[in-house]
């Protein structure tokens, strides 16, 4: 790249995502819960990394972050945003020196007072972005945000060259909280409202439905957003799959895809992947793998000390979001058992600090998650979304888990039934899952019991 092409591109960049250059600050969004901790991690002196699905809003949550900087009086020239999904950056990717260019570049036309702040977004389209990163943090050249979307490319490089440089942020669609926020649902006192709330439980089946991804969220048409959440499915393979991993045969990752999205919450085997769409066992376990690389889907292995056991055993698979899933599967049913368990372990997998795993299975009673932290298990979880009192099966599947972990207390999350039980000295926690989705409370066993008025 020559001086003219980095003085064009730093222009066109200014232009297009650093509008506070030209004294216009970015646009109040929807503030995302994560964004107070990500604040506090840009005072680390480490890299921050935000890592997630496509069209999560990792590029809005970064500008929320921009937002922050100027209202603190930083100065806008201080801050410089590429995003390398850019097309206009495309003839100059993946050669990790454009990055050396632009920010050379940015410096001289800027002139910015003191150490500026950068945020890189969608890194992973740059080589060896992770060296140069490492050398600005040792050199104490700039205060570093990026974003990622393909964690195989990013989590090497995080966990190697850049070991105690980074802190990492995982990011997902809305919650359910933000969701009531971008549609201005959000109740005035969630203890105050009872479990049977009309207004709440109406909003938790629309959030069921519709999924968290912000734009397709805030789409007026529920047509224009399924067609927005297909596209985002057929991205996803092309660019986060296909593109990154050479894959050949897209047809069958497709089928592959397709398959698991539509079986979120129920157990697989890559035997049973193998002989369904004929294909051969490490390629469908290629698949599986880069679509959770993706954050497509993630995947649960059943709860056993014996890791050979754990890796023998049928594994359970989740949608990273709830609304690209149901866009994009032929569905015949509401589903809403499966995808009331896969917005719980939505939650689970970018808040809970600990491993994940799912429990019994043949047998042995099930309980959909066991939350492990350290040498112990946590907490035990089971989802159920009947109309009605939770199936005897729910309380025994928790009990089952309760007794070979060691737990005194489990949660059972429900649909509008919330009381205490004790069972042979075992307390069993019934809450309102839209109630603990705004507020899973201590070790995420729910709140204290709310009296309905």
């Amino acid at each position: 790249m020559d001086d003219a092409a980095a003085q064009r591109l730093v222009r066109r960049l200014g232009e297009r995502f650093n509008p506070w250059w030209d004294g216009i600050p970015p646009a109040p969004t929807v503030e995302r819960d994560l964004l107070l901790r990500a604040r506090e991690l840009m005072n680390s002196g480490q890299a921050v990394a935000i890592l997630g699905i496509r069209q999560s809003g990792k590029s809005t949550f970064m500008r929320q972050l921009v937002r922050h900087l100027i209202s603190q009086g930083v100065p806008p020239q201080d801050i410089f945003f590429a995003n390398f999904d850019e097309p206009l950056l495309a003839p100059y990717l993946p050669a990790h020196e454009t990055l050396d260019r632009l920010v050379e570049t940015y410096r001289a036309r800027q002139r910015p007072t003191t150490r500026p702040y950068l945020f890189l977004d969608e890194v992973q389209n740059l080589d060896h972005w992770a060296g140069w990163v490492r050398t600005a943090l040792e050199a104490d050249l700039a205060t570093i945000v990026l974003s990622g979307s393909a964690s195989r490319l990013l989590e090497p490089e995080l966990g190697s060259v850049l070991t105690g440089r980074t802190r990492r942020v995982d990011f997902g669609p809305f919650s359910f909280r933000e969701f009531l926020r971008a549609l201005r649902l959000e109740p005035p006192d969630v203890a105050s409202e009872p479990a049977s709330s009309p207004h709440m439980g109406r909003a938790l089946l629309d959030y069921l439905r519709r999924g968290g991804l912000p734009a397709a969220v805030l789409e007026r048409n529920e047509r224009d957003a399924d067609e927005r959440l297909t596209q985002y499915f057929s991205d996803i393979l092309s660019r986060d799959v296909v593109a990154r991993h050479g894959v050949r045969s897209v047809p069958a990752l497709r089928r592959v895809a397709l398959h698991l999205l539509e079986q979120t919450a129920r157990p697989f085997t890559f035997q049973r992947l193998k002989s369904l769409f004929e294909l051969g066992i490490d390629q469908v376990r290629h698949y599986t793998d880069h679509l959770v690389e993706a954050h497509m889907l993630g995947v649960l292995e059943v709860y056993d000390r014996r890791p050979g056991a754990r890796l023998r055993a049928p594994r359970k698979v989740y949608a990273r979001d709830a609304g690209l899933r149901n866009a994009v599967v032929a569905r015949f049913s509401e589903d809403l058992g499966w995808l009331a368990e896969t917005v719980v372990y939505q939650t689970l997998a970018l808040t809970w600090p600990g491993a994940l795993f799912s429990f019994g299975g043949g047998q042995v009673p099930e309980c959909d998650f066991v939350l492990w932290r350290g040498t112990h298990a946590a907490a035990a979880i089971q989802v159920t979304f009947g109309v009605g009192p939770p199936p005897e099966r729910e309380r025994r599947g928790l009990v089952a888990a309760m007794r070979e972990l060691d737990l005194p207390t489990g949660l059972v999350l429900t649909r509008d039934t919330e009381r205490d039980e004790t069972h042979d000295g075992l307390t069993i926690r019934y809450r309102a899952l839209w109630r603990w989705l705004l507020d899973p409370g201590p070790e995420y066993l729910g709140g204290p019991l709310v009296r309905s008025r």
